[in-house]
């Protein structure tokens, strides 16, 4: 879809302050990336327009910019525009930009490394730092994240550098419960994989050396076998201190 912008010239008493044709181009390109991604003009930077001199009737025309819904704008663009002056066409032609364009996201506060809770802000970032859909601040503020990589200070955080906390981590001292109704038996046992609550997940026998599969109940307990509402029940007593 075409995306109009009109840019009037400015009027100073009696002097005409006219813009450079190519600074109203530049001007009517950064509003249209800028509609097209959600973000601010000012935070497109437009470091090449792309095209040398353009025709005089560019002084005063109206642009038309038009670019695929898939365009990404990170690096280089394809645009295409129109400028007309009244119901006359003044130029056709296409345009591959170079552009810079930042968004606020949530970045890390200090360097991280792998396995290591992530500390974070909003910071701005260019696109071309961005590798993923940056992580909703909200999804952020629901937990403890932990580094899938190295990061450094201000590096945007996306699912493709930051896990989710697990509720229980590998290694964890756990309770194992197994048995029925009437009688339980409990034993130490000891992660062997993360795991959130309500995972099935390879537990070690302390007691035994074997290695069972456990269901998560609480950080600190497992049940062996199926979980009945007794064993659920049970692990919620073992939580308390």
């Amino acid at each position: 879809m075409f995306q109009c912008i009109a840019l009037p010239l400015l009027l100073l008493g009696t002097a005409q302050a006219v813009e450079a044709p190519s600074d109203r181009l530049q001007a009517a390109l950064a509003g249209h990336v800028a509609g097209r991604l959600g973000v601010a003009p000012e935070d497109v930077e437009v470091l090449h327009l792309g095209v040398g001199s353009l025709p005089e009737c560019a002084g005063e025309a109206t642009f038309l910019l038009d670019s695929a819904p898939s365009e990404r704008f990170v690096g280089t663009a394809d645009v295409d525009v129109r400028a007309y002056m009244g119901a006359d066409d003044c130029f056709r032609m296409h345009l591959q930009p170079r552009l810079q364009v930042w968004r606020e996201v949530p970045v890390a506060m200090v360097r991280t490394g792998p396995g290591e809770t992530v500390r974070w802000n909003v910071g701005r970032v260019p696109l071309t730092r961005l590798v993923g859909e940056p992580m909703d601040p909200s999804r952020l503020e629901q937990g403890s994240w932990l580094a899938r990589t190295t990061l450094v200070a201000g590096a945007p955080l996306t699912e493709l550098v930051v896990r989710p906390a697990p509720d229980a981590p590998r290694g964890r001292d756990v309770t194992l419960l197994a048995g029925t109704a009437d009688l339980l038996v409990a034993a130490p046992g000891r992660l062997v994989d993360d795991a959130f609550l309500g995972d099935r997940v390879p537990i070690a026998n302390l007691a035994s050396g074997a290695i069972v599969v456990g269901t998560l109940l609480a950080p600190g307990c497992a049940a062996v076998g199926s979980v009945s509402p007794r064993l659920q029940e049970a692990c919620t007593h073992v939580q308390e201190p």
